[in-house]
């Protein structure tokens, strides 16, 4: 697993971490990932200059899923059964870091790059096949 990925993940599990002392609060919108509370905490380490959330900052941003210059690949149908899930995959987590980034900086760049990538496929895609359902279903969750 490469470094990129191990952090990125390191942060998540800090995310649902601090996630299940606050979902007794109930459902708020949005209700995805992450919450504004949980997003704060980690923006808040990260002015403090607190590790390992500032260094997990700065490999995001030389990652390459982190760079701007980060080129969408729509599909019109992403295949199950080729790698359109996996380019799919790859979008949809470059356009959550862009927005994890956006919010860690405020950087306007890193807003308009993630919904550059939404936008992208939102324009083209219309349908996900496959035989195997759960990897339908992993598709599903990209977009």
């Amino acid at each position: 697993m490469n470094k990129t990925l191990t952090n990125i993940l390191a942060i998540a599990i800090a995310v649902l971490a601090i996630a299940s002392s606050t979902h007794a609060a109930g459902f708020i919108h949005p209700g995805l990932l992450n919450s504004k509370a949980e997003l704060d905490f980690i923006k808040g380490k990260i002015k403090a200059g607190a590790e390992p959330w500032t260094s997990t900052l700065n490999t995001l941003k030389k990652s390459s899923l982190g760079n701007l210059n980060w080129t969408p690949r729509p599909k019109a149908i992403v295949d199950a059964r080729s790698n359109d899930a996996g380019i799919e995959l790859d979008d949809a987590t470059a356009a959550y870091t862009h927005a994890l980034l956006w919010y860690f900086t405020d950087d306007e760049r890193y807003a308009r790059k993630s919904v550059e990538i939404l936008n992208a496929w939102s324009a083209q895609l219309t349908d996900h096949v496959s035989d195997d359902r759960q990897k339908e279903r992993a598709a599903g969750w990209c977009c």
